[in-house]
């Protein structure tokens, strides 16, 4: 079976501006998602290796 042909979307200047924008927003958003989630595990880490600093110099 022949698969049909993929018609290209046409779509104005203004239609064009809007997607772009759109996906520029997406990927800031996901840049500053990632970029929070970064931010937290390093607070994490450093939690954690503060807890165990403390807890090899109580037994000291």
């Amino acid at each position: 079976m022949e698969e049909p042909k993929k018609r290209r979307l046409q779509l104005s200047k203004e239609q064009k501006r809007v997607l772009a924008d759109a996906a520029t927003e997406a990927a800031f958003a996901d840049t500053e998602q990632r970029r929070k989630a970064r931010e937290e595990k390093t607070a994490r880490l450093r939690a954690m290796r503060l807890a165990s600093e403390a807890k090899v110099s109580e037994r000291a």
